[in-house]
């Protein structure tokens, strides 16, 4: 993505936990965009598809606080 759109700044990522095989690697990639990571659960019991209450959840913890984790 950085080589694609070297311009691009990103706040924050939201990845689902169960998806993070390298969390190093993630973390690494994240500040490339300036980015921090926040490990938060919403992926649903379907493979590709958000869980769509969760996701809300993640996007309320993010906009309301300071810095998930």
């Amino acid at each position: 993505l950085v080589q694609h759109a070297p311009g691009l700044s990103i706040d924050r990522i939201v990845v689902d936990p169960q998806s993070v095989a390298h969390g190093d690697a993630l973390d690494a990639a994240a500040s490339q965009l300036g980015a921090t990571v926040d490990l938060l659960p919403v992926a649903s019991s379907t493979p590709g598809i958000h869980d769509v209450a969760a996701l809300a959840s993640a996007y309320d913890k993010i906009l309301t606080s300071e810095r998930v984790a």
